[in-house]
């Protein structure tokens, strides 16, 4: 086992857990969900998909989103006070999550969901533009599932 004192230990056991929690959903969203909305009715995949945006923003995600994002800069900003107390399979995977996680995430998937919150369900929404955007924001959610795995790995063997 590296030592390492308990501010970063505990950043670090705490960013392996969300880091993992958030590749599992993405994870699920790229295998489960998204192909199972691409075999609905546009209608119901639009419907549903904009009940699923409103309700995954609860406590629970909430606070493994910011947890997630928040101890990975929390353990840049330790290693940047102190390069030598933080492992760097940690500082790796923590950039790689906060630029192929947070960074697509705010720069790809918050416009994209906020146009699909703006779409119309009745009449008939269009489906080229459905089936365009759904296409861009799993293409990009598996680039956000790739990088949270390969964090998530870096970070617990960190803890090694």
């Amino acid at each position: 086992m590296i030592p390492m004192n308990t501010t970063i230990r505990t950043l670090l056991i705490a960013n392996t857990v969300a880091v993992n929690l958030m590749a599992g959903l993405l994870f699920s969203f790229s295998t489960c969900v998204m192909p199972a909305l691409r075999r609905l009715p546009v209608q119901f995949s639009l419907t549903a998909i904009q009940k699923i945006n409103r309700f995954i923003i609860n406590p629970v995600f909430v606070a493994i989103f910011l947890g997630s994002s928040g101890c990975s800069i929390g353990l840049l900003a330790n290693w940047f006070r102190s390069a030598d107390d933080v492992p760097a399979q940690a500082l790796v995977g923590s950039v790689i999550y906060l630029v192929g996680f947070l960074l697509v995430t705010v720069t790809i998937h918050l416009p994209l969901n906020a146009m699909i919150a703006g779409l119309q369900s009745e009449p008939a929404p269009d489906a080229q533009r459905w089936s365009d955007i759904t296409n861009r924001w799993t293409r990009f959610n598996h680039v956000r599932t790739l990088a949270a795995l390969v964090a998530g790995g870096l970070l617990g063997w960190a803890l090694w």
